[in-house]
């Protein structure tokens, strides 16, 4: 698991950029072999995020990425961009986070598929509770 927060975001340092890749087409190491929309299926809601196929010459990895932005959670980075302007619009800020899971597989993606669902069933309450903490430790809200 990696999420990366954003909060007070700038042209160095913002949630959608073309800079945050995953891989860069020239990685030595690995390379994406196939990107495609996922839907999860998480306390009962559905969510639409992005599931990309890597592998290296050691191993291969399924991952499972998409965008919290206070109240909602989005897979489309055009979405999610226009969901930060209207908070910032509306005074909430523009807090926000990217959450990468991943999970190395053998044969098929869908091995590392369930272990990724599993986890995400198990600790999506408590990865959202730790982002609305701290987006709560911001004094403006």
């Amino acid at each position: 698991m990696y999420i990366t927060y954003y909060r007070n975001q700038n042209e160095d340092s913002e949630l959608i950029n073309y800079a945050n890749l995953l891989v860069e087409e020239m990685d030595p190491v690995w390379r994406q072999i196939e990107k495609s929309k996922y839907t999860l299926s998480v306390s009962s809601k559905k969510l639409e995020i992005s599931q990309h196929q890597l592998t290296s010459h050691q191993s291969k990895l399924l991952i499972w990425r998409w965008y919290w932005l206070i109240n909602e959670q989005t897979a489309n980075p055009y979405v999610a961009k226009a969901n930060l302007a209207f908070n910032r619009i509306l005074g909430y800020g523009d807090d926000g986070a990217e959450i990468i899971l991943a999970a190395p597989y053998v044969n098929r993606p869908e091995e590392a598929a369930i272990v990724l669902q599993n986890f995400t069933n198990d600790m999506m309450p408590a990865i959202i509770e730790s982002l609305q903490l701290a987006r709560a430790n911001d004094s403006r809200y």
